[in-house]
């Protein structure tokens, strides 16, 4: 802040006093033979008689200028100890999908016991599989670090003594000093505030290094959750393993797994990653193609509710919604030879390579499970 300067307090004029050794010269007024020659300078051919020590000025500020003293104490503080760090900013959707989003579909606490993790909980989860690297660290903020680096601090501040004509150094130095001063006044103020601020200076960078590491991600995935970006936008998915669904004829099939998810900034319907996926709920060829859930539509009262939202609808569109016999004959969702009229245009899709037998080793040694088989009835 702009403090309240020595001349200011003063009243003094620019040219209108001089200095030395800390006490303030004012021109004399009266015959310079009544006043000590130790307290009378005469500069250019002018009697100054010795007045005030200023280091008394700089003691009592606290009491001449109150309210300046507690916004310049509070600067001082955090000059020395360090601001607080402030949170990074990244890309809109990344702290909502790790923070919020991933733990709804990983499991973070190994334990039997199901709690809300916390973030140090998630980030060390994280970083069993990703490092963060140490520049991180350094780009995430953060002052001081040891005792060693505050003592420096605290010696770096201190009065000199002034001997000097010049108002405009005269305020310079007094500015120093008060702030010296005040630092000399509360060291144990200080100490305490060094202390509290290392531990939560050490979460907030550790918190700020992860997020920036996070927001250079093209592509993050762990347990099967993760996200990427697609034209730029970010698309958080649940990765799916192999499964199998039964058609109304009883025939089987095994599809391959995928990644389903939603958009962040706008998940209006689950969407699959893979390009070209084939199911029967699945529109298209390219990739990020629409999973069809019906009537049954995405909710949330915002982007986070939603995304989660779509991922859990398209899981269970995939996985359990083939369970009508109208999906089993209609052109659009079936599974039988030359089935796939997609959007009101006949592809030629169909399902014949997934098809598997009930003895197929994978299906007979428990590692893919018929996810619809209770729902249908062949």
């Amino acid at each position: 802040m702009k403090m309240k300067n020595l001349t200011q307090i003063l009243g003094l004029e620019e040219g209108s006093f001089t200095v030395k050794d800390n006490y303030l010269y004012l021109p004399l007024m009266y015959d310079s033979d009544v006043v000590p020659n130790d307290d009378v300078r005469t500069i250019r051919g002018k009697p100054y008689a010795r007045s005030i020590n200023l280091l008394s000025i700089v003691e009592n500020y606290e009491q001449l200028v109150p309210r300046d003293y507690s916004a310049v104490k509070k600067e001082v503080l955090e000059e020395v100890v360090g601001r607080p760090v402030e949170e990074v900013a990244v890309r809109d959707g990344i702290k909502e999908t790790l923070f919020q989003i991933l733990p709804r579909f990983v499991k973070i606490n190994k334990g039997i016991e199901r709690k809300k993790p916390t973030n140090d909980e998630i980030m060390d989860f994280v970083e069993t599989k990703y490092k963060i690297p140490e520049e991180y660290y350094k780009r995430a903020g953060g002052g001081l670090r040891t005792q060693e680096d505050l003592a420096a601090r605290i010696a770096e501040q201190r009065i000199d003594t002034l001997s000097t004509i010049y108002s405009v150094d005269v305020n310079q130095w007094f500015a120093r000093a008060v702030r010296a001063h005040i630092l000399n006044q509360a060291k144990q103020d200080v100490t305490k505030a060094f202390a509290a601020k290392t531990e939560q200076e050490r979460q907030n960078v550790r918190y700020n290094a992860f997020l920036l590491y996070m927001n250079d991600q093209r592509n993050f995935e762990i347990d099967d959750f993760g996200f990427t970006f697609n034209d730029g936008y970010l698309f958080v998915y649940k990765r799916l393993p192999e499964y199998v669904l039964k058609d109304f004829d009883g025939e089987l099939y095994l599809f391959p797994g995928c990644r389903v998810g939603g958009y962040f900034h706008n998940p209006n319907e689950p969407k699959v990653v893979e390009r070209g996926y084939k199911h029967p709920f699945v529109s298209g060829g390219s990739s990020f193609d629409r999973v069809c859930t019906g009537v049954v539509h995405v909710e949330g009262r915002n982007n986070l509710d939603k995304t989660i939202d779509a991922i859990e609808k398209g899981t269970v569109a995939l996985l359990y919604g083939y369970f009508n016999k109208y999906f089993f004959d209609s052109g659009a969702h079936g599974m039988r030879d030359l089935r796939g009229n997609l959007n009101g245009s006949y592809t030629g899709v169909n399902f014949r390579d997934y098809r598997i037998t009930r003895d197929h080793p994978k299906l007979k040694s428990g590692a893919v499970q018929i996810t619809n088989d209770a729902l249908v009835k062949a």
